[in-house]
Order: C-alpha cells, then structure tokens, then sequence
C-alpha cells in the first residue's frame, strides 16, 4: 500500500494523509489528476504541494 502526506508547500501545513482515494477525495480531485499532481510535485514541476510517499506493509495496519 502507498501511504500519501500532502503539504501545502507555502505554508508546510498537512492538508490531507492516506491512501490515493483518500487523499484524491479530500483535494478535490480525481485518481487520474491525483497521481498526474503527485508524478509532477515529484518531478519539482507542481509548486502547489509536497508529497511524502510511503510504501507500507499490508502488515503494518491492524483492524
């Protein structure tokens, strides 16, 4: 599983953490722009956000 923290990269303030869904869902975005927005932060084109990806274990989450 990939674990998302999106920043708002002017003020460094955490506006949304989870997984893709999650994270598509509380921006206001599709999958589809979601990971286009992530692809492009990653690449230092976006300016808007910062990404910190995490893959994580399936273990590592507890029901």
């Amino acid at each position: 599983m990939t674990w998302y923290t999106v920043y708002e990269a002017s003020t460094e303030e955490v506006i949304a953490s989870g997984a893709g869904p999650q994270c598509a869902k509380a921006l206001g975005m599709t999958m589809g722009v979601f990971y286009s927005t992530v692809s492009h932060a990653r690449a230092g084109i976006n300016s808007k956000y910062t990404f910190y990806v995490e893959k994580l274990k399936k273990e590592d989450f507890s029901e």
